[in-house]
């Protein structure tokens, strides 16, 4: 690039020498140092921008990098995720059908707690009417011997 714009550069300049007529070596070389100073300049500027370029490729290919396997992480994370939300939710049916169950048992434990109170009740009552009944069959015995 340094050569093609030096070439350039020199053109324009013999170019207008020729025209102007005979130009001397210092004339052109006077012309001629800022063009090639500026030229320089501009190849440092090229060079320097063609480096950066390079190291923001490099960057670029590392964020890439970075993101793929960050993609594949994530893919990774989104499948064990659906997996949990899965057993997540057979786990609350499992818990509501025991929670039914529970209801059914208790509901019956109670029916049985019922059931025995009552049973008690009759037995107690049944044991008084048998004491009673065994004292009126004592009490006619007595009565019945003492005549």
């Amino acid at each position: 690039m340094k050569t093609k714009v030096m070439k350039i550069g020199a053109t324009i300049l013999i170019g207008a020498s020729l025209i102007s007529g005979c130009a001397t070596k210092d004339y052109v070389k006077k012309k001629i140092s800022p063009v090639n100073a500026s030229v320089v300049d501009l190849d440092k500027k090229v060079s320097n921008l063609s480096s950066d370029v390079k190291t923001l490729e490099e960057k670029i290919n590392n964020l890439q990098a970075t993101t793929n396997a960050n993609s594949s992480k994530i893919d990774n994370l989104e499948r064990k995720l659906e997996a949990l939300q899965s057993e997540h939710s057979a786990l609350k049916r499992s818990i509501s059908e025991c929670k039914e169950k529970c209801d059914n048992v208790d509901d019956r434990l109670s029916s049985l707690e019922n059931e025995i109170n009552e049973l008690k009740q009759q037995i107690r009552e049944l044991k008084a009417s048998m004491k009673r009944q065994s004292k009126n069959v004592k009490k006619i015995i007595e009565e019945t011997v003492h005549k």
